[in-house]
């Protein structure tokens, strides 16, 4: 099961759901890899980011808000447990929304 959030809470911008390289708005695909609001692992950076928009499932790309532009390789959709990954990096409020408390430190 995916963890959706609010995007309103991590988005600075408005972006397009399905948008291509060429910044013109894509076909939305029959099954998306991704989803909008979806909680996901960013490898690279040991962190958790939702995703905001511009999936290109073409070029397997996407906009997270925790690292832009991120290639679907270097993602992973996340659960509960990737909160407790040692090292692991997210905003509080990504805790609070998925929990429904704040993380006790």
């Amino acid at each position: 099961m995916h963890l959706i959030v609010d995007i309103k809470n991590y988005a600075k911008f408005e972006y397009f759901p399905f948008i291509g390289r060429d910044n013109e708005p894509v076909p939305h695909p029959l099954r998306p890899k991704y989803k909008i609001g979806q909680v996901v692992y960013i490898k690279p950076e040991n962190a958790l980011g939702v995703v905001l928009g511009c999936i290109d499932e073409q070029t397997e790309e996407l906009r997270t808000d925790m690292s832009g532009m991120v290639a679907f390789v270097d993602l992973e959709p996340a659960d509960k447990t990737f909160f407790y990954k040692p090292g692991i990096r997210f905003v509080p409020l990504l805790y609070k929304e998925v929990f429904g408390k704040k993380l006790q430190k």
